[in-house]
């Protein structure tokens, strides 16, 4: 039981963490960091954390069989994933890409359903299509202004979404037989070798010499809070619970992301936007408690 407890604060200091995320990360792209460089300098960052912590916990051997799971994870949670999302938020508002991240919980029944470890309902069927037309309604519906919303960044929101529900599935048996630390080094650093050909030219255009003492303070946010210690977080909670329980904490996202993002004042809530949220909220509920990790 205290075991348990310890994933729910973990995974409620998580989604703290991610929420401020949308409005610091959005701040400072594209003006002053581009998308990719901005990842890149994101997952070296963590990686460099990640090993120097792992450092006092002593060697970690990773058996053989594990490691093509273990690469597939840093293509698909740490590379894939965060490219999608830095490149969606650089694009569109804060508030829409907290809200299409609460499909995540449809998504990860989606692919359990693809994995054959769900069975579909009627409840589920109907929760997955009110889900779909929300985002879909979403992201058909930007203006194509930043401060709006865009489709195209709505889109590769949505696709970091599922991203994002696949690492949790994909992830769990690992976050079982490792410590929590000593396998996020060995997930990062070939996340880090996935992001370079794609994050090193606008790494290198980056003005550092021109950046203002706060880009720092927020990139120093996002590198040590809503990459090491959030992914710490949520990876030490998958110890103890079910991937759907880890997307179901993504719930809080617009909550927190829109808190922030309207007190900033730089954001307005729409009709649409609030619409779409009840459409998707409504699909996360006839979904239910998805058992995704069964038959890992």
């Amino acid at each position: 039981m205290q075991e348990k407890w310890k994933a729910h604060a973990a995974l409620l200091s998580a989604q703290i963490l991610y929420g401020a995320n949308y409005s610091i990360a959005k701040g400072i792209m594209p003006t002053y960091l581009p998308p990719f460089g901005f990842i890149l300098l994101r997952v070296a960052g963590a990686a460099l954390l990640f090993w120097l912590f792992g450092a006092f916990q002593g060697k970690v051997r990773i058996q053989r069989s594990d490691w093509p799971r273990l690469l597939l994870c840093s293509m698909v949670g740490v590379a894939a994933n965060q490219l999608c999302f830095f490149k969606g938020l650089s694009l569109t508002s804060p508030i829409n890409a907290a809200i299409i991240m609460v499909c995540t919980p449809i998504l990860v029944l989606v692919l359990a359903l693809a994995f054959r470890r769900e069975k579909l309902t009627p409840a589920k069927g109907i929760g997955v299509m009110l889900g779909a037309c929300g985002a879909w309604w979403l992201i058909a519906s930007g203006s194509g202004a930043a401060a709006a919303g865009n489709p195209l960044g709505d889109f590769y929101i949505l696709i970091n979404a599922l991203l994002w529900g696949l690492y949790l599935v994909l992830a769990k048996p690992l976050m079982q037989r490792y410590p929590t630390i000593g396998l996020m080094k060995w997930i990062f650093l070939p996340g880090l070798l996935w992001v370079l050909p794609f994050g090193w030219t606008e790494f290198t255009d980056i003005g550092w010499s021109t950046l203002p003492l706060w880009v720092w303070g927020a990139v120093a946010y996002v590198v040590v809070g809503t990459t090491f210690l959030a992914y710490y977080l949520n990876n030490l909670a998958m110890r103890w619970v079910n991937p759907s329980v880890v997307s179901v904490y993504i719930y809080l996202q617009p909550l927190i992301a829109t808190g922030i993002a309207l007190w900033v004042g730089k954001y307005a809530l729409t009709l649409h936007q609030v619409l779409a949220t009840v459409l998707i909220f409504a699909g996360v509920y006839c979904v239910g408690h998805i058992k995704s990790e069964r038959g890992s």
